[in-house]
């Protein structure tokens, strides 16, 4: 069985693994999000050239 100590240390670790996954979400929607409006301006900037040719 393990001493409270051990399950603190646990639960400790368990939280900082959460609180890194979390963060690294929010990065993953902030490159999404940058790489869907980096498409979004190459989109418009192809438009742009097709009507002026």
């Amino acid at each position: 069985m393990y001493k409270k100590v051990e399950v603190m240390r646990f639960k400790k670790k368990l939280e900082r693994s959460e609180l890194q996954a979390e963060v690294m979400q929010e990065e993953l929607a902030a490159i999404k999000m940058k790489a869907e409006e980096a498409e979004a301006a190459r989109d418009k900037e192809l438009e742009l050239l097709r009507k002026k040719s």
